[in-house]
């Protein structure tokens, strides 16, 4: 049970008193939970604390005894409710064209005296997005992650290997036999490569690209890169969350520690934003790329699907008036409210940013920089869900910071039918990876 007012955190409905962190993520991992245990009756319940507690007692009894059904309800006023995938075509905006990314910054108002930051690294997903922000409007670009800055050059047998292959023959004449050990260096370099290149490629649109090698779960280190930023620049306009890691495997097989640092990384990392980001000039946007097995559930990712459904729940935070947050009462602190601070800690009292957004994306192709493996490609193509093209997914993002509603705090994004994330998916094998 949860107690974020029977509403799942939604600011329109929830009591100025309601505090959804305890439990953050929950909802997440209970889709999850029931995808892996079909068998299971399992159910999520929100609840207000505010009813009277035999209500909310009948209520949970309730489900208990109700088999099947969403893994995630809420109860309010006696009545039960769920949340509903809804299609929402962007109205107000241009017919696409080679000019339309270039309009929707020009909508946001980013041009070459902007600054974005860019969580993540500059690899993947991220850079793409950091390469289309820059050739689009030549702004700044600042990119955080956690991988050491590239190096200008390589010894010349290295830049000599074009491909991994030509790498691990590389590597292993250098010295290193261990298997484990060449695969390391091998993904190092041809991550560092990946890095210098997105570094080039931005650098060549953008007015300056700069990046910074720090842990996103550190506040200090988090905050000292926003403090750079904001002492060059005088600025920050924009803030892009794309950090996340995937460590994929059945909750029997999951250990804490992994699920901790799956989790932490998103949530964690979007409160160390929040709070370098306190005090400062409240931002154009400020967008957390999630995914939709927060929305869903997905075997194999119960700490990912946490992890996305909290940055769900932050974004509805961060998007409602701050005259509601300061009604908060304040609670005595406690070993809990350590391990996860209560909305007073996540919810600052003047706006982070005009447009608060998190995004729950489909699958990318791995070849775009999503973190899908081969096995869980098949599987959705099994399910008729295609990957998305980066060229789209990009497109996406900046049509609805330009010309979407502007009080909508979460979209989802995918290709393919609602009803095949839906439906559960083969389950995984015991282990897999």
């Amino acid at each position: 049970a949860t107690a974020a007012g029977g509403r799942f955190a939604h600011p329109a409905d929830a009591s100025a008193s309601v505090d959804p962190t305890p439990g953050l993520g929950l909802w997440g991992l209970a889709r999850t939970i029931a995808a892996e245990y079909p068998d299971v009756v399992v159910r999520a319940v929100d609840v207000d604390l505010h009813e009277e507690p035999e209500r909310i007692a009948a209520a949970l009894l309730g489900e208990l005894g109700t088999p099947g059904g969403a893994a995630v309800v809420g109860y309010r006023n006696e009545t039960r409710s769920q949340l509903r995938l809804v299609r929402s075509e962007l109205t107000g905006a241009p017919p696409g064209s080679g000019e339309e990314l270039r309009a929707a910054t020009e909508a946001i108002g980013l041009g070459p005296e902007s600054v974005v930051l860019l969580t993540g690294g500059g690899r993947g997903i991220t850079g793409g997005f950091a390469t289309a922000l820059a050739q689009a409007c030549g702004c700044r670009i600042e990119l955080l992650g956690r991988s050491p800055a590239p190096n200008s050059s390589e010894p010349a047998p290295i830049a000599a290997a074009a491909d991994a292959a030509a790498l691990r023959r590389a590597v292993v004449a250098q010295g290193i036999a261990t298997p484990a050990k060449v695969e390391a260096e091998v993904r190092r370099i041809l991550a560092s490569r990946e890095l210098r290149s997105t570094l080039e490629t931005v650098g060549a649109s953008a007015a300056g690209v700069r990046y910074h090698q720090a842990d996103i779960t550190d506040s200090r280190q988090v905050r000292q890169v926003v403090d750079g930023i904001f002492e060059r620049w005088g600025r920050l306009d924009g803030l892009v969350h794309g950090a996340g890691v995937l460590e994929d495997r059945r909750i029997a097989d999951k250990m804490p520690e992994i699920f901790a640092r799956v989790f932490s990384t998103k949530v964690d990392g979007a409160r160390a934003l929040a709070r370098a980001l306190d005090g400062r000039p409240t931002l154009a946007f400020l967008v957390m790329f999630g995914s939709v097995s927060g929305v869903f559930g997905n075997p194999g990712q119960a700490d990912y699907a946490a992890a996305n459904d909290a940055l769900d729940t932050l974004a509805r935070l961060w998007q409602g008036s701050a005259a509601s947050r300061r009604r908060v009462p304040s609670r005595p602190a406690s070993r809990a409210s350590e391990l996860m601070p209560g909305l007073a800690d996540i919810a600052p009292p003047v706006p982070l940013a005009a447009r608060i957004l998190s995004i729950d994306w489909g699958p990318w192709a791995a070849a775009a920089g999503g973190m899908v493996s081969p096995e869980l490609e098949r599987d959705y193509a099994r399910r008729g869900i295609d990957m998305i093209a980066p060229e789209a997914g990009v497109a996406a993002m900046f049509r609805e910071l330009a010309w979407g509603d502007p009080s909508a705090s979460q979209v989802i994004y995918f290709a393919g039918p609602a009803g095949a994330f839906a439906n559960p998916p083969t389950p995984m094998s015991s282990g897999a990876a």
